[in-house]
């Protein structure tokens, strides 16, 4: 059994009985998925979440116009680069949510620069860059370069 008594008893509780959970995992499983590459280019991600927007139609009216949109010569402004270790998942997330918080606040252009061509892109705009330093990123071969 992979629902405990317990489990079964609370889904009992609320009109669930086990039948209704198999027939949802059946609906699930028909459902089209769509494939997130989370160390994928910023815009690939961008453009993965439009699609889920415009699949569960959210008005996307909502939303300011997707960087891949804007000319390139626009993209590559950002006055304050940020980096770290874009290898691993977790630090990455940290590095793009502390780039929305350093962007709101301080109303300036912000990058997540995940490689040194991104670094020498940004250069010619970029005032600052922050490293935001994680566990273990001394050791990421990768930060070294």
């Amino acid at each position: 059994e992979v629902w405990t008594a317990q489990q079964r008893q609370i889904l009992s509780f609320h009109g669930i009985s086990m039948e209704d959970v198999q027939q949802a995992y059946a609906w699930l499983l028909q459902l089209e998925c769509l494939d997130v590459h989370r160390f994928g280019a910023m815009d690939e991600l961008e453009n993965t979440m439009v699609e889920l927007l415009a699949r569960v139609k959210v008005p996307m009216k909502l939303f300011r116009q997707s960087p891949a949109d804007l000319p390139r010569s626009v993209r590559v402004k950002a006055r304050i680069l940020i980096t770290g270790s874009v290898r691993d998942g977790e630090a990455l997330a940290s590095l793009e949510i502390f780039r929305i918080l350093v962007q709101k606040i301080m109303q300036r252009e912000c990058a997540v620069v995940r490689s040194a061509n991104e670094l020498m892109a940004y250069r010619p705009w970029a005032y600052y860059l922050v490293v935001l330093l994680s566990r273990g990123m001394l050791r990421d071969a990768g930060f070294a370069k």
